[in-house]
């Protein structure tokens, strides 16, 4: 089983962790959960393991963390329409990209968390992905700050 590209992808989770495997995802900005969907594709040897046993093992690395709601589907979702990207005013500086959504990161949007009980300095665009990244924040935004 692995995880592949789909056209409605938007972003790769993990690209630049060579601790984890890449996962092509889109990620739904609209949606009040922030939804992240992702493709896996069986083998066939997996396929006929699901067709005698019907069943499903889901591993989840949590982290010590509370669970987040998953959902396994068999047939593809709705996806809402791409919006254009809007590019950020010329006099706020940029400090990089999203980790998740590949958007900018302005420079008061950045982020500080704990992944493994150390403190990491990641690019995210707001609070919704940084919780899908799936560790814990310790700090605001810079502008939250002021």
């Amino acid at each position: 089983m692995k995880l592949i590209e789909f056209p409605e992808q938007n972003i790769v989770i993990a690209k630049d962790q060579p601790e984890y495997h890449p996962m092509p995802a889109h990620v739904d900005h609209s949606d009040p959960y922030g939804t992240v969907t992702c493709c896996w594709e069986l083998t066939w040897g997996e396929r006929l393991l699901i067709l005698f046993t019907g069943r499903i093992w889901h591993r989840i690395m949590a982290f010590k963390q509370p669970i987040q709601p998953q959902l396994l589907e068999l047939t593809k979702p709705r996806f809402p329409e791409r919006k254009p990207v809007v590019e950020p005013s010329k006099d706020i500086m940029r400090v990089g990209r999203c980790c998740i959504c590949g958007r900018d990161v302005l420079q008061e949007e950045s982020w500080t968390c704990v992944s493994n009980g150390k403190a990491l300095q990641r690019n995210f665009c707001s609070e919704n992905c940084a919780k899908v990244f799936g560790e814990r924040l310790i700090g605001t935004s810079m502008a939250q700050k002021s």
